[in-house]
């Protein structure tokens, strides 16, 4: 929510905190790599819990800056395209010459293949965003399943108990009446 709000403001008027902090997400990535080689760790022996820490605060950084990334050329690919359309209509608009003009028809064709090549990358992004739609389906039906399987382990389980409970007090029974009788015996 904060990352948005720092997006659409001016950066001229951004307080000191966001810009601390969205200069700490542009060095993050350099930070994690430097972090990962062992001669620039510096002279002090921190912990590996504290390493890890700041291991995935870095990452969860350079997770937030490539958001930032992808969303900011997400916008420049729909600005670009929308104003390559409104240029298109504008152009086809106008009233042709019964001459034809090569340079304009060569304008006409690049403008159309940009477009096509930005309907292009928009689908593979809608594309990839309903493959991860659909993992995330498979795991959620993966995880129902389980819980089930869990579930009717628990009743069976239960059900198990429960009988070995009753043969056990059948048992009980059973050798209470052979020592009475038993006992009726011995005593006549």
């Amino acid at each position: 929510m904060e990352i948005q709000k720092i997006e659409q403001q001016d950066p001229k008027k951004l307080t000191m905190e966001q810009m601390f902090d969205k200069a700490i997400r542009e060095n993050a990535e350099q930070q994690l790599k430097d972090l990962d080689n062992p001669f620039k760790q510096g002279s002090g022996n921190a912990s590996q819990k504290s390493r890890d820490e700041y291991r995935a605060y870095l990452e969860k950084q350079v997770k937030i800056k490539r958001n930032e990334d992808f969303k900011e050329s997400m916008n420049q690919l729909s600005v670009k395209l929308k104003s390559l359309q409104n240029k298109y209509k504008s152009s086809s608009e106008k009233p042709h010459d019964y001459m034809y003009d090569y340079r304009l028809a060569e304008i006409k064709r690049k403008k159309q293949a940009e477009i096509k090549k930005l309907k292009n990358e928009l689908q593979l992004i809608d594309v990839d965003v309903q493959n991860k739609e659909g993992l995330l389906k498979e795991v959620k039906h993966e995880i129902i399943i389980r819980d089930r399987q869990l579930n009717n382990t628990e009743e069976i389980n239960n059900f198990l108990i429960f009988t070995v409970i009753t043969l056990i007090f059948i048992l009980v029974l059973g050798a209470k009446q052979i020592a009475s009788e038993k006992q009726i015996k011995t005593d006549n």
